[in-house]
Parts: structure tokens; sequence; C-alpha cells
């Protein structure tokens, strides 16, 4: 967003990502969905704070009005002159002229974003307005049942999501796909285990059953659709819990399809799901009644 604004290479954009949590505002939680839409507003708010810091250097030394400035290829230039451009770096650390004399000074573009217009739901009604935006989508699955074991295979996970805008294609399917299998976990194998004395016996990424790229379904189609948000960064929604949330519940009426067997409780285990088999379906059991 700050290369399309500055009219400059993506390459050249540096993001720090450093943060010092004792230094850095509170900001309500860490989730996905909201990152680009958030900090997108205020990147592109700084960039262009930026931006007219430069164009008022550039009016000066070019001696042309600024709303007759272009800036591109990291050039400012009068419209229709790129001849007499100048190059953006010059203006980084305040204009220098010929002889010595400077203007401006370093190039600081500040930016926020503050969503406005949100309320608490009321609790008598549930009426209210707590989000910025709603990203639509749907997810279906297919699956291979065992009924003699109660084992599951994700065969194939279909998706599509309604974003806005999607502001860079491959980043957006790699956080579909990781989404979607860090969500195959939650419904089959990730849950809390503890004994009798309410310790927890899987407190490690051994016996805490987390999702790998082998189990990764062999085949996942997903669509992105775009209707661009008026009031997105560039039209984009947010994406983040959105590729996850469906998984579960998509899986479980996967499984009713195949056995008839209905489940309510997550993780969907094997142990599980030959239980409900055989207390629900006992005729798919070799010797069932």
């Amino acid at each position: 967003m700050a290369a399309e604004e500055l009219g400059m290479p993506i390459e050249k954009i540096k993001v720090v990502t450093e943060r010092i949590t004792d230094l850095t505002p509170y900001s309500w939680q860490t989730v996905a969905s909201r990152n680009l839409f958030m900090e997108g507003r205020a990147v592109i708010s700084a960039a262009r704070d930026a931006k007219n810091q430069i164009l008022e250097m550039a009016s000066q030394a070019l001696k042309v009005p600024k709303e007759e400035l272009v800036l591109e290829n990291e050039l400012v230039f009068p419209t229709g002159e790129p001849e007499r451009g100048i190059r953006l770096q010059q203006f980084a650390m305040g204009y220098t002229y010929a002889n010595g004399t400077a203007i401006g000074g370093p190039v600081i573009g500040h930016g926020s974003y503050v969503p406005r217009g949100l309320t608490y739901l009321d609790p008598e009604t549930g009426q209210g307005s707590p989000a910025l935006d709603w990203t639509f989508g749907a997810q279906a699955v297919k699956v291979a049942v065992d009924p003699e074991t109660g084992g599951v295979r994700v065969l194939k996970v279909a998706s599509a999501f309604d974003i806005g805008k999607a502001i860079n294609p491959l980043l957006v399917r790699g956080q579909a796909y990781g989404g979607m299998l860090q969500s195959l976990g939650i419904g089959l194998t990730e849950g809390y285990v503890y004994n009798r004395e309410g310790a927890m016996l899987n407190s490690n990424l051994t016996d805490y059953k987390i999702a790998r790229v082998t189990d990764m379904p062999p085949e996942h189609v997903l669509t992105l659709i775009e209707n661009p948000q008026s009031d997105g960064p560039y039209g984009a929604r947010g994406i983040g819990e959105l590729t996850m949330l469906s998984i579960p519940p998509a899986i479980a009426g996967a499984i009713s399809n195949a056995t008839g067997v209905e489940l309510f409780n997550l993780p969907m285990t094997q142990e599980r799901i030959w239980t409900a088999i055989k207390e629900q379906k006992p005729e798919l059991l070799a010797g069932g009644d």
C-alpha cells in the first residue's frame, strides 16, 4: 500500500517487524481478520502524509503548484513533463538546491485509523454495530469414514470467500490453506486431556496433536470473490479467522452424511467417532445388530 501511494517498487518498501510491547498502545487482540483493514488504513494515511510532504518540497523546487505534480516511478514531475522529474530519494532528507540551500526536512509520514460508529450489543435486544465489516464465505468437505475404527480422512476441501479485494492473492491463498489445516486439528485431534486430579496430561506438542503438513487434504479448491468494501484499504476485507471457522462443522456434517451419526463435541477423535457409531448406528460395525 505504501508502494502504491508513493509510486515506487514494492521491493524498496521495508517493513520493521519488531514490536516493543512496553511502548505499543493496547490494541484489543491479535486477530488476523482485522490487521489488513485497520493497519492498511493507517499505512495509507501515513503514506499520504509522507507524499504530501514530498509534493510540498517538489512544488517549491520545480516552481509548480502541488496539484499539478505527479509522483510516479520514483520521480516527482509536472503533469506531462517527466523529463523535468526529480528523483524521489532527493526529498527523503529534505531537498537541497544546487547552491546548497535546503528546504523541508526528513520525510516521516504519520497515520492512524480509528473505526467510527461501532457500539456494544444491547444486552436486552442483542442489537448493535460491533464490527467494521463482514466477510462472507462457505466451506465444504469430502471425507472417508471407516466405521470399524472411527478413522476419518478428509479427501477434499472447497472454500469460497468474498474478501472485497485480494491485495496479495498469493498470501491470501497461503492464509486460506494454513487456516484450513489449523481447523482440521481443531476439528479432529486437538483437545486437552486431564487426569482425575485435574492435571493436564498433554501439555506439549508431542501429546497435544495438531494437524501437520502431512494431514493436508489431497485437494483444496479455493475461490476468491471480489466485491470491494467501500471503506476498506483499496477495497479489501479481512479473511484471517474466516478460513477456519466452517471446517469442523462441515466435517461433522460430512460424517453424518456418510454414516448417519451425529457429533456435537470437538475434537471428533477416532475414539469419539467409533463410540458414536456403536451407540447410534451399531449395524455399521462388523457383527452389529
